[in-house]
């Protein structure tokens, strides 16, 4: 048997948080992409990204919290897709 002096703690269950919809987004080569800023139904929720093609503009293939302002570019003459996750 154990015996002594039992201890109380609290345990918190944080509830899983949702990310809000980021729409999706156009810009024409040479134009200042603003910051996306992610949000969530849970406060204080932390973020991580990644994406697909390098050829955007933005140097980051991946990163945590909100994604970087950046400047798009296009070499081709055909329009480029990026998907973020």
């Amino acid at each position: 048997t154990c015996t002594g002096t039992p201890i109380q703690f609290t345990i918190t269950v944080n509830p899983n948080p949702v990310v809000n919809q980021v729409s999706n987004q156009t810009y024409c080569a040479g134009a200042t992409v603003p910051s996306v800023v992610f949000s969530s139904n849970v406060p204080g929720t932390t973020f991580s990204w990644s994406r697909t093609n390098e050829a955007i503009g933005l140097a980051q293939t991946a990163g945590g919290g909100n994604v970087p302002a950046f400047t798009a570019t296009n070499g081709g003459t055909t329009p480029l897709t990026s998907t973020f996750s």
